[in-house]
């Protein structure tokens, strides 16, 4: 016969085998898990975009404003 701390004990270790099984189970399928890494790719190809963005913005608004500021002066000087 079981004292009561001892039959309380076999029910904690069962409920404790059963929990170990299922996180085990669940980080298995997280490991073998590929839809994070199609996530993470993504993400570091809009950090680059964004980061490629940043580093030709300012080159790129000059050459703009260059460009329309010559078609405003070919313009104001040909209507005078």
């Amino acid at each position: 016969m079981f004292a009561v701390g001892d039959q309380l004990y076999l029910v904690i270790t069962h409920i404790a085998e059963g929990h170990m099984k299922k996180i085990k189970k669940k980080l298995v399928e997280f490991y073998h898990d590929e839809e994070g890494a199609s996530a993470i790719e993504y993400a570091l190809i809009a950090a680059m975009v964004a980061v490629a963005l940043v580093a030709f913005i300012t080159p790129i608004r000059t050459a703009v404003t260059t460009i329309f500021t010559r078609i405003q002066t070919a313009l104001t000087s040909g209507s005078t």
